[in-house]
């Protein structure tokens, strides 16, 4: 069964002062993860997969370069080409507010489907550029921002050639996600000519959903799931993170970003585990997805987990407000 492993990377600014400092505490904080501890946001994260033998794909923000101009997503480009990962597209449409040269006219949506197709082509079209500029010329994969996409957004990008879509997320259906399926989607399905790989989850307890993702399961219930989804056949697992997801961002006056201790060891067991067992769980990027091996697992229904293991992760997440 292989492994995607996917990064959303960007920031977002806090405070006033964000745009005449240019946003310099915002890409400390959620690009680089910077602590009084130490770095652990997207270089980290590249860095530890790369020493792990793993890959991942990194979806950088595309419109935030309209607004701060294309040194910091293009410094953080250059470096995941350096360490070996994949870098696909992400868009969060909430940096309107923030561009002055207006793109789609005075329109504004937190996400993605809030706009028609033609201005969807617009927003798309320009994350590609500002991409393509900070050397990124292959681009295989998107997700949207808030996991915001419907039906008109994958059909925008494959007429873009972008050929893989990640924004299904369950946990997002009926509220910011618009990709609704007559049933579960728990493998890659091909829509509108482009294949979605929707992001893994698993039952925690009877009738409810948990997106895989590093900071909203403990490491007990990852595990769990990787294995069960082995077992039932499973071809695909697709896992979600950010690169802020190490560090707790406490936004205002005097409250600096700490380590996220219990996340940051969640992630580095999931990276000696994968590599421990490549053979069994490979990670794979977009780039290398071979289209004559997609659509052939067809999962009966989710993984299951245990209420035990849901219960560890309560307390883990107790544990995080409280020491992190």
């Amino acid at each position: 069964m292989k492994v995607v492993i996917s990064i959303d990377v960007e920031f977002w600014p806090f405070s006033e002062n964000s745009v005449r400092e240019k946003y310099r505490a915002d890409i400390e904080r959620d690009l680089y993860g910077v602590t009084a501890k130490g770095e652990y946001g997207v270089a980290y994260i590249a860095k530890e997969l790369k020493g792990h033998g793993l890959r991942g794909v990194f979806f950088v923000e595309g419109l935030s370069g309209c607004a701060a101009g294309p040194g910091p997503m293009g410094g953080v480009t250059k470096m995941l080409r350096e360490n070996g990962q994949e870098v696909g597209l992400h868009i969060h449409s909430e940096w309107l507010k923030w561009i002055e040269v207006p793109l789609v006219g005075e329109r504004r949506g937190d996400n993605l489907k809030d706009y028609s197709r033609a201005d969807q082509e617009v927003l798309i079209r320009r994350g590609l550029e500002n991409l393509r500029e900070c050397g990124a010329e292959e681009v295989k994969g998107f997700r949207a921002g808030n996991y915001g996409a419907n039906w008109d957004t994958l059909g925008v990008l494959g007429e873009n050639g972008i050929a893989y879509d990640s924004s299904y997320n369950i946990d997002f259906l009926g509220s910011d996600c618009g990709l609704r399926t007559e049933g579960l989607c728990m493998q890659p399905e091909e829509r509108m000519g482009v294949w979605e790989f929707p992001i893994s989850f698993f039952e925690d307890y009877p009738g409810h959903y948990r997106p895989a993702q590093v900071c909203a399961c403990s490491w007990g219930e990852m595990r769990n799931a990787l294995m069960g989804a082995e077992k039932a056949g499973w071809d695909w697992f697709v896992i979600v993170m950010h690169s802020f997801e190490m560090i707790r961002r406490r936004p205002g006056r005097g409250r600096q970003p700490r380590l996220d201790v219990i996340v940051k060891r969640r992630f580095n067991k999931l990276c000696e585990f994968l590599e421990a067992n490549r053979e069994r769980f490979p990670t794979a990027v977009f780039a290398e997805v071979a289209r004559e091996e997609m659509g052939k697992s067809a999962p009966r229904g989710p993984v299951k987990s245990s209420l035990w293991r849901t219960g560890e992760r309560h307390i883990e997440q107790l544990a995080r407000r409280v020491w992190c």
